[in-house]
């Protein structure tokens, strides 16, 4: 886990950091499509999430950052 990552939801607007276990939550969403990113400083921006929610949907993704590479 990587506590401070901060993910977005492009559709709203809205970003909240993860906790320090590096769990988040997005709260009652309504039905439709959302784009979430992510990001983490030190870290490479992984791919953005396409996420197709229905009424009462639950949705889980863990995203595997990999540090950015530091030239010795």
């Amino acid at each position: 886990p990587i506590p401070g990552t901060t993910l977005n939801l492009i559709e709203h607007a809205h970003a909240i950091e993860a906790g320090a276990d590096g769990y988040y939550l997005f709260d009652e969403l309504e039905a439709g499509e959302f784009t979430l990113t992510c990001h983490a400083s030190g870290y490479e921006v992984p791919e953005s999430v396409i996420i197709n929610l229905n009424d009462n949907d639950s949705y889980i993704h863990n995203f595997n950052l990999v540090p950015i590479p530091t030239e010795a």
